[in-house]
């Protein structure tokens, strides 16, 4: 389990949908896979707010909690890319090497922001997604 904790963000940080408001970079680090396989990437799942399966939704709702807010994560490695949360194969020029001795982490790098969902701004609240990821073997 990881957890990416974003600044605190306000209403003001947005306008317009898609506009982010926040980001931050956090990795993904995975070792020891199939010492045969040469490169390896990340297939992501999870509940998103649009048909391009891009924008993370925010899982809590009611008294307390952000609405017209998503999170979009933002691949880093290769050919880069936002990614798409559908649990489809990965552009394979996001592949990143894989060490056959098991003795170096193979190291993913994204970008997750916050971003408007539709044509009013979010309001102030608590927000979380959540996304599960599988290993693909190239």
């Amino acid at each position: 389990t990881s957890t990416v904790t974003f600044a605190d963000t306000y209403p003001s940080d947005f306008g317009t949908d898609g506009q982010v408001g926040t980001s931050k970079a956090f990795k993904i680090e995975v070792k020891k896979c199939d010492p045969l396989v040469a490169k390896l990437n990340l297939k992501f799942s999870g509940t998103t707010t649009d048909a391009e399966y891009k924008r993370l939704k925010n899982d809590l709702s009611g008294a307390g909690n952000a609405t017209n807010v998503g999170i979009i994560v933002s691949n880093e490695n290769g050919t880069k890319g936002d990614v798409v949360f559908n649990g489809s194969e990965p552009e394979a020029g996001t592949d990143v090497a894989n060490d056959a001795t098991g003795a170096t982490a193979s190291v993913f790098n994204y970008t997750a922001k916050v971003i408007q969902v539709g044509d009013n701004k979010p309001t102030a609240g608590h927000y979380s997604s959540s996304a599960t990821f599988e290993v693909v073997y190239r």
